[in-house]
């Protein structure tokens, strides 16, 4: 059946590509203009033709993700495939949001936005290199890719799947069908859990289906590891040891939405002991600027990341802002807790980057569409508040009587990441 509805498809994909480039033309939109030049087909064959003179590793895989997210969490199975056959990969994205985390991925012998869905521009790819296997991850899943990996004998594989993106859509009757449709073509799917792996064996039979856990852990926990910007800047290393030196505890908070953004001012007025660390989500001048204000207000002793090295007063600084981007993750190495940003409003950041640094993880009662938010609150390593102000009396309560016992939870945290099932291996030996 794709071989029916593929060309067709691909023509209106074309059709689609040029509605919308005529569209900018008329409107000048600049989403539209990103949009049309990360789906360009023009681009990818230039790129392509670029390494017509190479002979890539013969251990060459294709990895298509989303987002960033998903490309962090096949990161531990790309190292893996190196570690084991010095593999290399084709990287294809999505989202334009993926391009500043490219290079976390240390193996790539070519990385692409993925083009509009055409068989006809994946078949030009696979006619220049010779591919051993198609990775998806999670759920950004092109059709004709899926036809064009098939034509050409290609083993088809789905990594870190879950349920709760594959199983509904518009219409839930469409979806089943699209699933059955798609998933068929697969040689393998690797499941978070049980629960999923019941779920696509409705597509697929059970020799093909295996439980791998969830990589996302075994990416918190690599990254801990690697300690990538305290062995590699001396500048941030040099800040790490004195916050540690100064002998305060420390809450960071990590992306702050606007919920946590206030609960960090209220914490500001009343803490007395604790040093705060505040990592926006996004970084700028402007907006650095505005956050420091708001902080200044309350008390003077406020301090940016940037010119630490210049205080002589280092010991009296009441909150530090980070205003560097990329230093989250290793920031929380150097807290007890930490209070996650968008657990108000349903946008609930990464937790496990705390988590793996045996930080609790705070938030707020939104984070249902967080498997590991959900875990962690399980297991007992995380805590989530209904209120602002049912939050800021816990965080108060901590730093002035003691009421939570900080070091058990933090040695639970460490038992569950000493746990942790290496998905990676389990991709290895069963794909």
């Amino acid at each position: 059946m794709l071989f029916i509805i593929s060309p067709l498809y691909s023509f209106c994909s074309f059709i689609f590509y040029f509605i919308l480039f005529v569209l900018n033309f008329i409107l000048r939109n600049q989403k539209i203009r990103d949009f049309l030049l990360l789906r360009s087909p023009l681009l990818w064959i230039k790129k392509i033709k670029s390494l017509s003179r190479l002979f890539p590793n013969k251990n060459l895989y294709w990895v298509h993700v989303s987002s960033a997210g998903e490309l962090e969490q096949f990161i531990p199975i790309a190292n893996h495939f190196y570690e084991k056959e010095k593999a290399e990969f084709i990287v294809t994205y999505f989202s334009k949001s993926t391009e500043p985390f490219l290079n976390n991925f240390q193996h790539s012998f070519l990385t692409l936005s993925l083009p509009i869905d055409s068989v006809y521009l994946y078949f030009y790819l696979l006619s220049k290199i010779k591919i051993k296997a198609l990775f998806f991850v999670r759920y950004d899943i092109w059709p004709n890719l899926i036809f064009a990996a098939s034509q050409k004998k290609i083993p088809i594989i789905l990594t870190c799947a879950t349920q709760t993106k594959t199983k509904s859509g518009f219409l839930k009757w469409l979806s089943y069908f699209y699933s059955a449709f798609i998933y068929k073509n697969f040689k393998s799917i690797f499941v978070v859990q049980q629960s999923d792996r019941y779920y696509f064996e409705k597509f697929l039979p059970k020799k093909n289906i295996f439980i791998a856990g969830d990589s996302k852990w075994w990416r918190a926990k690599e990254r801990v590891l690697q300690k990538t910007k305290y062995q590699n800047d001396l500048f941030f290393r040099q800040f790490c040891d004195k916050v540690t030196n100064c002998k305060k505890k420390v809450v960071v908070f990590g992306s702050p939405h606007f919920e946590e953004h206030l609960l960090a001012l209220e914490f500001f007025k009343y803490n007395k002991d604790f040093l705060i660390i505040y990592v926006p989500h996004e970084i700028s001048e402007k907006k650095t600027q505005k956050i420091r204000d708001g902080f200044l207000k309350i008390n003077p002793n406020v301090g940016l990341y940037s010119s630490s090295h210049n205080l002589e007063n280092f010991d009296s600084i009441k909150c530090f802002l980070m205003d560097n981007i990329g230093y989250l993750a290793e920031i929380y190495s150097l807290a007890e807790i930490a209070v996650i940003g968008g657990g108000f409003d349903g946008q609930i950041h990464n937790t496990l980057e705390a988590a793996a640094h045996y930080c609790v993880p705070l938030f707020g009662p939104h984070f249902s569409r967080a498997a590991e938010a959900k875990k962690l609150i399980e297991l007992k390593c995380a805590f989530s508040f209904e209120s602002r102000k049912e939050f800021l009396e816990f965080l108060c309560q901590t730093v002035q009587f003691n009421g939570l016992n900080i070091k058990e939870h933090r040695n639970s945290l460490t038992h569950v990441f000493e746990k942790i099932e290496n998905t990676a291996e389990i991709v290895y030996q069963k794909f």
